[in-house]
């Protein structure tokens, strides 16, 4: 009594995997540029919302770098380049005035108070870090169903 066991259809399988490998890196990619295009706009949302004045500058300066990386390490970059970014996320010193037309005001320099921050960028990526993993695993899903795997 001999126990042979045949396995058919191994080839189909790996021709599906090898075809799965190769189209993530590019899919991976799409998906992280469509995703930091939806973080960018959900910041700008919430900037809307959380500022007194619409001048546009600071919405003006949120900008996203090209995606990097390759396969499962890919990355986009946010960043926000409008010179008072800093001082509406993180918040700021109110600072008594040191002079006017000339004149040395008295008690002047002092910090008279604080403006906390808004934490705008802080807000949106909180958001993020829970619709991350089910927008990565639907791209896994749909490469999974173009390959034949599921």
């Amino acid at each position: 009594m001999s126990s042979e066991v045949i396995l058919t259809g191994l080839d189909e399988l790996q021709e599906d995997l090898r075809k799965a490998m190769k189209r993530y890196p590019d899919k991976s990619i799409e998906v992280m540029e469509q995703t930091g295009k939806k973080f960018k706009s959900r910041v700008q949302q919430i900037t809307r919302e959380a500022t007194y004045t619409h001048t546009g500058n600071l919405i003006k300066g949120y900008k996203l770098d090209p995606v990097r990386g390759y396969g499962s390490s890919v990355s986009v970059d946010f960043s926000g380049t409008a010179p008072h970014f800093h001082l509406i996320e993180n918040g700021h010193n109110i600072v008594k005035q040191k002079s006017r037309k000339g004149k040395v005001l008295e008690g002047g320099g002092q910090v008279i108070g604080f403006v906390p921050g808004r934490l705008i960028v802080h807000q949106a990526r909180e958001e993020y870090k829970q619709q991350l993993p089910k927008i990565m695993e639907e791209l896994l899903t749909e490469l999974l169903k173009e390959s034949d795997l599921l």
